[in-house]
């Protein structure tokens, strides 16, 4: 997981975000001791994508400093997830949702012993998943989402897709392509 560095982009790189779109960012957190990503499971009170599986995140704020910021803030008000625990490492290609959000993934490697505090409001409920189960082909399959059909991850009962799987694929392609190097 240290290499990781090699395959994402750096933290400094610039970030255009496409007129019209609102501003957001992710943390992928993976817990570095055991090679698990933390995932959660949104309420069915927030304001979009209710009940659907992600990574800790949101909205750009004016207060926040930069976008880096957002993803503490969040990943602080999601998870209990603070900043000091997290060594971050690079990010993903952003992402376009079709709820108008241009998100940037951010790739942090978490303490193995950090305390999860699930934010009631917006998370129902978190869990992990080993990358090796992920990146296993049979845990990839295809399914009716919203009319459409779309690939997915199938862990445990968890079906990750939509943005949030297509931010898995650009993290697990990258590690497929630096193991086969």
């Amino acid at each position: 997981m240290e290499q990781l560095r090699e395959i994402l982009e750096p933290l400094s790189s610039h970030v255009n975000v496409n007129p019209g779109f609102k501003l957001a960012a992710v943390l992928v957190p993976i817990f570095k001791e055991e090679d698990k990503i933390l995932f959660t499971m949104r309420t069915q009170i927030v304001s979009h994508h209710k009940g659907q599986i992600s990574f800790p995140g949101g909205r750009f704020e004016e207060n926040d400093s930069n976008i880096l910021e957002t993803v503490y803030r969040e990943t602080k008000e999601e998870v209990g997830i603070t900043k000091e625990n997290i060594t971050m490492v690079g990010r993903l290609n952003p992402m376009s949702t079709i709820s108008n959000y241009y998100v940037i993934p951010f790739v942090g490697l978490v303490e193995k012993d950090t305390p999860i505090r699930a934010n009631n409001l917006e998370v129902e409920h978190y869990f992990f998943a080993p990358i090796s189960d992920l990146m296993d082909p049979e845990n990839i399959l295809m399914g009716d989402f919203d009319g459409m059909r779309l690939p997915y991850y199938s862990y445990s009962n968890y079906k990750i897709w939509g943005v949030t799987g297509m931010i898995l694929s650009d993290l697990l392609n990258r590690l497929k392509e630096y193991s086969n190097e």
